[in-house]
């Protein structure tokens, strides 16, 4: 099975994890699988949303296709059925499982749109287990440390989560999900610059950890080549709080205050 790095090729991988099933009900835990997320409602939740918001990029991008108006149209003309199968998803909090009807004809149409979009670079798994597991070294020592406040410590397990929730958008959206996700983690570093220079000068460990995951998220929103120029603007912040080289805030100098979305 060829797996293909573009917003048709991530919404086939899915359709193919669920497709077995159709019709019938699944389990939470194989739904988390499916869309290889946590197996918990609250990540299974956002990744439907996000394969909501993938389907409308791939909308856009079959714009692309234009100028080639029989192809335009025939893409088009499979849409329908793309979009029906997204939002066939019946979600049952109650009995934890839920059912879903995955058409074939989208799932066809879906690999030879694949097949002909450009394609993303495809990210390494060991950036991705680095991440999982910087995630869990992270909250270890935070959890264990007796030098941050209850402020600083709760401020700092929520940029952990930001980061790992990081790896469910990527699964998702690919370098667009991990983009968002920078751009959070980074607005909250600079809008929070007085705790930034407390964990800095009290765990330089957990400080050294935390920017070793930011630096592989960076590199996987890099991956698309239309995320790029985004995702450098964003990470232009990074120096300053790598270094904490960042004046106070309102004085002259003072770097940018947000990150873009």
């Amino acid at each position: 099975m060829a797996n293909y790095y573009n917003p048709a090729g991530r919404i086939l991988a899915i359709f193919e994890r669920l497709g077995p099933k159709n019709n019938h009900q699944m389990p939470r835990t194989e739904i988390a699988n499916a869309f290889q997320v946590a197996d918990d409602w609250a990540a299974i939740l956002v990744a439907v949303n996000d394969l909501r918001m993938e389907y409308q990029t791939l909308v856009d991008e079959i714009d692309q296709f234009k100028e080639n108006a029989h192809k335009y149209e025939l893409y088009r003309q499979n849409l329908p059925e793309i979009e029906k199968s997204v939002n066939s998803m019946t979600l049952s909090i109650q009995t934890n499982n839920g059912t879903f009807q995955i058409l074939p004809t989208a799932q066809v149409a879906l690999r030879f749109i694949a097949a002909d979009l450009p394609q993303d670079e495809s990210a390494e798994a060991s950036d991705l287990h680095r991440i999982r597991q910087l995630v869990d070294e992270l909250q270890n020592e935070i959890r264990g440390s007796a030098e941050f406040t209850k402020a600083v410590r709760e401020w700092l397990l929520d940029l952990v989560r930001v980061i790992r929730d990081s790896l469910d958008r990527f699964a998702i959206r690919g370098s667009r999900g991990m983009r968002r996700q920078i751009s959070i983690l980074v607005g909250e570093l600079m809008q929070s610059y007085e705790m930034a220079v407390q964990v800095k000068e009290q765990s330089p460990s957990v400080w050294d950890r935390l920017f070793k995951a930011i630096d592989l998220m960076q590199k996987l929103g890099s991956l698309a080549e239309k995320c790029r120029p985004a995702v450098t603007f964003v990470m232009k912040a990074l120096p300053f709080l790598r270094n904490l080289g960042l004046p106070a805030p309102g004085e002259e100098s003072s770097p940018p205050t947000s990150a873009s979305r």
